[in-house]
């Protein structure tokens, strides 16, 4: 460590003794302290940036158990927020459906199911309904890929322009990819509703194969009935009316929707909450004042660095150089200059210079003529965009950054707020069409002879609204929160214990 090498690197002198040695001892004393500091720099930096490695090692995989964590802890919150809620339900379901529950007390409701129920008929229809969700999942996953892949094709997208075409076609697509699907989930949707309705009893747990072939006598769906000649009036009204009370098409129809409105909502309330790094500032927010200067100006390029041929390789002087494409940022056209003529006589060919016509000189570039008011409010609106910056440069330096976390133990109380809000809101929302799609689905189930146990299903007062609206407000939304409060909870005290959270 004492080298001449390592000295030098150090911006200090080696040391070499004088010759002759000096009377006194006071110059090598003054050598040696330099070079015991030198070796101290060295071994300090070296300490450092050994010690400085196994710290980010040791954050990484800190980070990696944390995120563990987290996925564990938001399966158990999963398990425990299905299990919870799908008694209450059904409860609700059953309060929108039959006529029975009219002027019940909602706890009343609530102690009669609890006492007079055993644990296969509260929960009666879950396991079923579970198989309906993955069943949805795999659709999706499929429908992803395959629409990608159709997107990404010759037919959908122009590889020259790098735009898409034939949109309208690639959703009707979609559309229709789902809508048959729908054929292959529908059984499963079928069953756990007559399930919670206690139209089916609790066991077989899923339904038979023979329910999934198509317009069977075992199938929950069958062909419409003509009342007549085929292109006759009755038989048009027939098909109208059989279409508007088919439980086939209201169920493909509230499924859409919900699934929608559903990650509609979430999307929009998890970006409106805090960032992890900004606990003031929304994430879906947009700082216009980080944009780049540049768009203010009169003309804009884009510099693209260009990698270099084979004939660069060949002659070194052009393996590497920049192209600078100007283009106008009002229309984004790109602005093409004339081609340039060479009037060198040495660089034109015999065949064709008497037939080529003369040199036309370049045009001067093209300048924009503005105004000097114009010019003077650029001027302000680029010194407001530096203020705001700035600003925003001061206060992301006040905010702590350890204070926020991006982990999945840390996101999870937030993820668990904007997922149980999106469902409470689509629930509610849609709590008319669902009412209209299970007595509509009872009434089928049932026949015409019990057809006074269930409301009309285009009936909205008068059948018990205040009581469902309990239901909902009192058991499935406080139900919610509590849930939400536990998860809050249980990951602060967890990061709290384990993971230095609040240190």
């Amino acid at each position: 460590m004492r080298s001449g090498t390592y000295i030098a690197a150090l911006g200090r002198q080696s040391f070499e003794p004088s010759a002759p040695a000096p009377s006194s001892s006071q110059q090598a004393n003054e050598r040696q302290r330099e070079l015991i500091k030198a070796q101290n720099d060295v071994l300090a930096t070296v300490g450092v940036c050994l010690r400085d490695g196994r710290r980010d090692g040791d954050k990484a995989a800190d980070l990696m158990v944390e995120n563990e964590v987290g996925l564990a802890v938001g399966a158990v919150d999963s398990t425990v927020t299905y299990l919870a809620s799908w008694p209450l339900v059904g409860v609700r379901n059953r309060l929108q459906t039959y006529t029975a529950y009219a002027g019940s007390g909602y706890l009343d409701v609530l102690k009669v199911a609890w006492h007079h129920s055993s644990w296969a008929a509260l929960f009666a229809g879950m396991p079923v309904h579970l198989v309906y969700q993955l069943s949805v999942l795999a659709k999706e996953y499929l429908q992803t890929k395959l629409m990608r892949r159709l997107a990404s094709s010759p037919i959908f997208f122009d590889k020259k322009s790098q735009k898409f075409r034939r949109v309208e076609l690639l959703c009707g697509i979609d559309r229709c990819l789902s809508f048959a699907a729908w054929f292959l989930i529908y059984p499963l949707w079928y069953h756990s509703n007559l399930q919670v309705l206690h139209l089916l009893p609790p066991s077989p747990v899923l339904p038979s194969w023979h329910s999934f072939l198509l317009f069977t006598p075992s199938s929950a769906i069958s062909l419409p009935y003509l009342a007549g000649p085929l292109f006759s009036l009755a038989t048009g009204k027939s098909l109208l009316y059989q279409l508007a009370t088919s439980s086939f098409i209201h169920g493909f129809l509230i499924h859409s929707v919900s699934s929608k409105l559903q990650f509609t909502l979430y999307s929009w309330i998890l970006n409106r909450l805090p960032a992890p790094n900004n606990g003031q500032k929304a994430s879906a927010l947009i700082d216009h004042a980080t944009l780049d200067e540049d768009v203010l100006g009169e003309m804009m390029a884009v510099e693209i660095e260009m990698e270099p041929s084979l004939e660069d390789l060949a002659e070194p002087r052009r393996s590497t150089y920049t192209a600078t494409i100007p283009f106008d940022p009002q229309t984004g056209e790109i602005i093409v200059p004339p081609p340039q003529v060479s009037t060198d006589p040495l660089e034109l060919d015999e065949t064709d210079v008497e037939d080529s016509p003369p040199p036309s000189p370049r045009p001067p570039p093209l300048r924009r003529s503005s105004s000097l008011a114009a010019h003077q409010q650029q001027e302000r609106e680029r010194e407001q965009q530096q203020q705001r910056r700035r600003e925003e440069k001061t206060h992301e330096q006040q905010v702590p950054k350890t204070k926020y976390r991006t982990t999945a133990l840390s996101c999870h109380p937030v993820d668990v707020a904007a997922s149980h809000a999106a469902d409470c809101i689509t629930n509610a929302v849609l709590l008319v069409a669902e009412s209209m799609v299970l007595r509509n689905l009872a009434m089928n189930a049932l026949g015409r002879g019990f057809n006074a146990r269930v409301f009309p299903p285009l009936r909205i007062w008068g059948t018990g609204q205040g009581l469902v609206a309990k239901a909902l407000v009192f058991g499935e939304w406080g139900l919610m929160f509590a849930l939400f409060q536990a998860s809050w909870g249980v990951c602060t005290w967890i990061g709290s214990r384990w993971f230095e959270y609040g240190v």
